[in-house]
């Protein structure tokens, strides 16, 4: 990326500080020709050696916590400041909510904050839309 920009704490609200949580997995197919070699894979990819990989390529915030300063050092040898993100599960975290439509309406949230990105909607305005359409399908 160009240009000047920076990392950010996310804003606390009233009740307390929190953040979705946003995690990735290996997961195994019940079904696969080679379990035991796919168990193994998973297990490696889960270990130290493999996430100091990971680490290294500064692409994926790692599965270790006592590996968030090396991914800070990254981005910081980079010119970028990412330590505001090693902050966030000091709060509350907690799974985007799952619904058997959740793809579609991801989809739509995704194109009214485009706008906010493009600088053609402000972003209250993109945040009451969302939530006053949300609101309007749990009802």
């Amino acid at each position: 990326m160009k240009g000047n920009f920076e990392v950010a704490e996310l804003p606390v609200g009233p009740m307390r500080k929190g953040t979705v949580y946003n995690g990735l997995s290996n997961a195994l197919y019940v079904g696969c020709k080679h379990p035991k070699e796919a168990g193994e894979l998973v297990k490696w990819l889960a270990s130290q050696e493999a996430q100091k990989i990971i680490v290294a390529t500064g692409s994926v915030w790692p599965g270790i916590p006592a590996l968030n300063q090396d991914f800070v050092a990254v981005w910081q040898k980079q010119g970028v400041d990412v330590s505001a993100f090693s902050k966030e599960p000091e709060g509350m975290t907690f799974g985007y909510p799952l619904t058997t439509s959740w793809a579609t309406y991801n989809v739509e949230v995704q194109d009214v904050f485009n706008q906010v990105w493009l600088g053609q909607q402000s972003p209250q305005k993109a945040a009451d839309s969302v939530n006053e359409a949300s609101n309007a399908v749990i009802k």
